[in-house]
């Protein structure tokens, strides 16, 4: 059986569809999530966001984020009041929205906090905000657990 030009464009055709409608087909199975579900909103607010992390390059005390045995540990250094430090923490973990926690930021007299995700392992973004002496401060971290 000899193969014409007409038939060869067809399989070529045939080909593309079926290949099309797979990509189609995996595309739908796999799971599309926003990276979080207020985007816009969220983004409108990234200049505050920028100027409390430039606040915190600047000021005279750090924060340190850190993991051990599945435990998110969040250490300030060189504070003058821990009861002047209002703010949140947030755990974002990219592959699972599901997961993302807020929680208050709240120091205990060695100046630390300690955070359990609900997720058993993987990687999260920690980000710190909050505010002292009318100023604003944001510092963030990826850790995997």
């Amino acid at each position: 059986m000899k193969l014409h030009f007409g038939h060869k464009i067809a399989i070529v055709y045939v080909a593309f569809m079926i290949f099309m409608l797979s990509m189609l087909y995996f595309s739908m199975q796999m799971d599309h999530e926003l990276v979080t579900d207020e985007y816009y909103t969220k983004e409108l607010a990234f200049q505050g966001k920028k100027d409390a992390w430039h606040n915190m390059q600047a000021a005279s005390f750090s924060v340190d984020i850190r993991t051990a045995d599945k435990v998110v540990y969040i250490e300030f250094s060189g504070l003058s009041d821990i009861y002047a430090v209002v703010g949140e923490v947030t755990l974002y973990k990219p592959d699972n929205a599901d997961l993302d926690e807020l929680h208050e930021l709240k120091l205990d007299a060695s100046e630390s906090m300690a955070i359990a995700p609900r997720g058993e392992h993987g990687r999260y973004k920690v980000g710190v905000r909050f505010s002292m002496d009318g100023e604003d401060y944001y510092t963030e971290k990826e850790i995997v657990l």
